[in-house]
């Protein structure tokens, strides 16, 4: 009878001993081999600072425009532009104009306004087109996807014809 209380004893020991090893697997350990969940305030700041990235934009006139119907090449010198994740440049564009109080006018993400200058303006074949690190853009501005270190620039001409031959 002692040797059965005994053989019940050292079972229930080793069956304690195993669901103890079993919970510390699963995670329930001391901790000491796991990270700590909670990100500081510097590595939030790290990881963000990370993940943002500048672009510049700017917004002119071409030389046929200024000579003939607009007085300032410039409506917009070379602004830098910080974002997170992906932006397109008609984004950009419309968050610029909003910051700097400028006025734009688009018809469903064509642009045809600019701080009052606006398409056929100049003539029939007058209007707003974008370049990003001074090459036209092949799609539209809001399929347009900045990358970091871009160079954006929205400018007005006298004939977007001269563009494109």
């Amino acid at each position: 009878m002692q040797n059965t209380k005994i053989t019940k004893l050292l079972a229930l020991s080793l069956a304690v001993l195993m669901l103890f090893s079993f919970v510390s697997c699963q995670g329930g350990g001391t901790g000491d081999d796991q990270k700590d969940p909670v990100t500081t305030v510097e590595e939030k700041k790290e990881t963000t600072a990370e993940n943002t990235s500048t672009a510049t934009v700017k917004i002119i006139c071409d030389d046929t425009v200024t000579k003939d119907i607009w007085e300032n090449a410039e409506i917009l010198p070379e602004t830098k532009y910080t974002f997170d994740g992906e932006v397109d440049a008609f984004t950009v564009l419309t968050e610029i104009t909003k910051e700097k109080d400028i006025t734009l006018v688009h018809s469903d993400g064509y642009v045809t306004g600019i701080g009052g200058l606006s398409a056929m303006d100049a003539g029939e074949s007058s209007g707003w087109m974008f370049q990003v690190n001074g090459e036209l853009a092949s799609v539209g501005a809001q399929d347009y996807i900045l990358q970091d270190g871009d160079a954006l620039v929205w400018f007005y001409t006298a004939d977007y014809n001269t563009y494109f031959n």
